[in-house]
């Protein structure tokens, strides 16, 4: 789903900067220019984060209501 179907056209730029912001392409280059840690952290979070979805989804955990109604 676009965010502009969830959020109307006028987030649409807003989404296009928040990703495009200091993304430079080359995800080796991109994990040095932080801390070190960094992308074991990220990694994790978007882990546990994948892991609680997969868990609504199969019924373990209660889908939140907003992400039930917006899909």
């Amino acid at each position: 789903m676009a965010s502009d179907e969830v959020f109307g056209a006028e987030c649409l730029e807003q989404d296009r900067a928040t990703r495009l912001f200091l993304y430079r392409g080359d995800m080796d280059l991109e994990w040095r220019a932080y801390g070190q840690g960094t992308e074991d952290a990220a990694k994790s979070f978007v882990a546990g984060i994948n892991s609680y979805v997969d868990a609504c989804l199969d019924g373990r955990e209660t889908m939140p209501e907003e992400f039930r109604v917006l899909g």
